[in-house]
């Protein structure tokens, strides 16, 4: 498991100015929750052998073509709510995405995924570490498909998933979208820590077109199906059931795309 260092450009207020970076690593979350770090460190591996997202679902990628990475952070959690860092997660990948791809307009789906065109680009897993006090690890786990062909996609398990070569027609430059995406993290972790959820929370409804739309939201074998309302100030998603409204804190959404 060899690893180098390597400096970035950007100047971050809440990040490490360097990567550390995997050659093949098992988890990029699982070593920074299992290791000490300095806050703000950033794992990259280019092939991880046991990938995971939500669920423990296994998150399959081919050596150096997709960027697999973990930030750690360890400082001024209580400063923050623990749900927000999804959020700013996911809305730091569609803006980085979208400055790079003006035509490509990613979008956000309730928890954690990016799409292009309806399919999967990105997904973000968030994973905290606590002693019986206080929250003393938040690390946040983001896998996103760059330069996977289209073929690679002709799976079964992996149909509704794309990568950026695939949507933009030409081989991408990891590094180049790695640090545009720290640098859009890096502000909205600035911007939640001087304004809290709420600013955060605006930018993903922005960013999410499934919002007053029909969806079934799915948790293990069950199903309700209802109108995608909002998402609550906690990060729940509200779901109007006949007359009624109700929070929901996990499960998978589906829609309809059509109607999109």
């Amino acid at each position: 498991m060899s690893s180098r260092t390597e400096k970035l450009s950007s100047d971050f207020k809440y990040l490490q100015d360097h990567i550390l970076h995997f050659d093949e690593i098992e988890s990029t979350n699982a070593y920074l929750l299992q290791t000490d770090f300095e806050n703000g460190t950033i794992v990259w591996a280019d092939f991880q052998s046991k990938g995971r997202g939500r669920k423990k679902r296994k998150w399959q990628s081919p050596a150096g073509h997709s960027l697999l990475f973990s930030i750690g952070f360890n400082q001024n959690l209580d400063q923050i709510p623990g749900f927000i860092y999804t959020f700013l997660s996911a809305v730091a990948v569609g803006e980085a995405l979208d400055s790079i791809f003006s035509s490509l307009k990613p979008v956000l789906k309730w928890p954690n995924d990016i799409l292009i065109n309806h399919k999967k680009v990105c997904g973000i897993l968030v994973e905290t570490k606590a002693n019986s006090r206080e929250l003393n690890k938040v690390v946040i786990g983001i896998g996103l498909n760059v330069n996977q062909d289209e073929n690679y996609f002709r799976k079964t398990e992996l149909q509704y998933g794309t990568s950026l070569k695939v949507q933009a027609g030409k081989h991408q430059d990891r590094k180049n979208i790695l640090t545009k995406i720290l640098k859009a993290l890096d502000n909205n972790l600035d911007l939640a820590f001087k304004f809290g959820s709420d600013p955060i929370l605006n930018k993903w409804r922005r960013m999410c077109p499934y919002i007053n739309q029909g969806i079934t939201l799915i948790e293990g074998e069950k199903s309700v199906t209802g109108k995608f309302v909002d998402i609550a100030s906690d990060g729940a998603l509200l779901l109007q059931i006949g007359r009624h409204t109700e929070k929901f804190y996990a499960g998978d959404v589906s829609f309809d795309k059509r109607s999109l």
